[in-house]
């Protein structure tokens, strides 16, 4: 701009006002002399414009070297991508097929992506990889069941689904076309919704419906899965309000104490069965299997101490009744909407002579009366292995308590081992750090904490720790685990007596710490840094 206002400046000059500027190079150059400021400048421009000239070279040479590469390394490449799929070998295809099937193998995924071309036909048809699982539900018909039987060959398992709800569905023309594939089932879910005027009907009246219907023998059947729903109308949204409102918000969760009896039921054979998984029930003492040894429940316990302590206690006596459990997981969730829950009732223990592993999933509680008198109620003298999951609070109404550290009793559980603590509560601005009490974990070798700002140790100094059995210790996705939460860690493992039988820390994923500031602290001979 200062070169052109300079022309335009030197042009004005050289023709007086109302005469013809017909401006010319030799006009510019010799009209009058420049003031030096001005040469000055136009010189600094001028080199300044022959600078970027020479750049742009330098620019333009170098730009077309890695041009040069780019072609050379990459046109045999970009030829083949070109070409689309038809330049992928079949084992490529296979691989980035069965990865697009997803870990729920699905037949009918499978008959889907051999419609898309001759190609994947051909590859998909003829690998009975693709037709290892099949899906089975109400909607299914019999010749694509069949079909996919066929190409999958003996390899094929069947994963059966049974809905109840308000479509209606002939379980006994279900039964008539596909009770042959039977021996198949590999696993079955059973799941049902009712509503207040089905009257406390349950899913666990469905099954016995089932298995009077027609008796089955399922062979293969290793896990089964029922699923329940009780919800009733909201009393404090009127009828004309209904119009306007989501479905999910014109009802509300309720509970009803499953009274069906299983006792003269002539049950289905299920010789295999290993897991049963219920949500939002809890099957009677009457259940007819006993030979399954993993059991997963998971419920909302409701606000209501009436329907907290009918959950308790079926929850309590179904365990006890089978005692061929020997893997448990329990998922527990609250109401945050709802404030806290609380109860008024005695807890009394029970024991389950035969479970080694324990889960504890706990959500949505403010406060964790029920949860703790709960927990020291249940007593697994086999008990090896304790995890405790809690996903948090959302609730908004009032700041509830700190997260419960629930420690499984000593006296209880002599053979713990392992203990797992996860929780990712985010109520909080600062890191979350837990003390750990090793005087009530005594016989524990391994010890994994995932919290925001790891843990501290601390043993009472009138029961001292006589064994020091903590060998591995494990501090995983801690995302705010900083050198100073480490280094308090490591203090209070040496202060406890802890840290001379240490023989591996091992930090994961933790993303304020790197290698270097956990080796100056814990040092070389027990650190296990992983970074994934």
């Amino acid at each position: 701009m200062d070169i052109v206002y300079s022309l335009e400046k030197a042009s004005a000059t050289r023709f007086p006002s109302g005469e013809d500027p017909c401006f010319k190079l030799t006009d510019w150059q010799f009209s009058r002399a420049f003031e030096s400021g001005s040469i000055s400048d136009l010189s600094s421009e001028w080199i300044q414009v022959e600078s970027i000239l020479k750049l742009s070279r330098a620019l333009v040479a170098s730009a077309s070297q890695l041009l040069d590469l780019y072609d050379h390394h990459l046109r045999p490449t970009s030829l083949k991508l070109s070409k689309g799929l038809a330049s992928l070998p079949d084992e490529i295809l296979m691989y980035i097929l069965r990865f697009a099937q997803g870990e729920e193998l699905s037949g009918m995924d499978a008959l889907r992506f051999s419609h898309v071309s001759r190609r994947f036909q051909r590859l998909i048809v003829g690998n009975r990889v693709f037709w290892s699982s099949i899906n089975l539900c109400r909607r299914s018909k019999k010749e694509c069941i069949d079909m996919q039987l066929a190409r999958g060959g003996n390899d094929a398992c069947i994963h059966v689904t049974l809905e109840y709800d308000q479509h209606d569905w002939d379980l006994v023309e279900f039964l008539d076309t596909f009770s042959t594939t039977a021996p198949r089932w590999g696993s079955l879910i059973v799941k049902g919704k009712f509503y207040e005027e089905d009257r406390g009907e349950s899913i666990f009246d469905k099954l016995f419906e089932l298995f009077e219907d027609r008796h089955l023998i399922l062979p293969q059947l290793h896990e089964m899965h029922v699923e329940e729903l009780q919800i009733h109308g909201r009393k404090d949204i009127a009828d004309d309000e209904d119009s306007d409102i989501a479905d999910e918000e014109l009802y509300e969760y309720c509970w009803f104490t499953c009274e069906t009896d299983f006792e003269d039921v002539r049950a289905w054979d299920l010789p295999n069965l290993r897991t049963i998984k219920c949500i939002e029930c809890i099957p009677p003492p009457s259940f007819p299997f006993n030979s399954f040894t993993s059991l997963s429940i998971s419920i909302h316990v409701l606000p209501s101490s009436d329907d907290v302590a009918n959950q308790v206690n079926e929850l309590k006596d179904f365990i006890a009744s089978k005692p061929s459990i020997t893997e448990l997981s329990l998922a527990l969730g609250g109401y945050a909407a709802s404030g806290q829950v609380e109860h008024d009732f005695e807890i009394k223990p029970v024991v389950y002579p035969n479970v080694t592993s324990f889960k504890l999933n706990i959500s949505q509680f403010e406060k964790y009366k029920v949860i703790d008198s709960l927990t020291q109620a249940l007593k697994m003298p086999q008990l090896r292995d304790f995890k405790l999951i809690d996903t948090g609070y959302t609730g908004m109404d009032r700041r509830r308590q700190r997260p419960l550290v629930v420690v499984p009793s000593p006296l209880n559980h002599p053979l713990l081992e392992s203990y797992a603590l996860n929780i990712t509560d985010r109520m909080y601005d600062d890191p979350q750090t837990f003390m750990l009490h090793l005087d009530k974990l005594p016989n524990v070798s391994t010890l994994s904490v995932t919290t925001s700002g790891g843990a501290f140790f601390w043993c009472d100094p009138k029961c001292p720790l006589e064994h020091k059995s903590l060998r591995k210790l494990r501090f995983e996705s801690c995302e705010r685990l900083d050198s100073n939460c480490l280094d308090r860690a490591v203090s209070t493992l040496k202060k406890v007596g802890a840290w001379k039988t240490l023989e591996s820390l091992e930090i994961q994923d933790c993303e304020e710490l790197d290698r270097e500031m956990a080796l100056e602290i814990v040092g070389e001979k027990r650190l296990r840094f992983v970074d994934t």
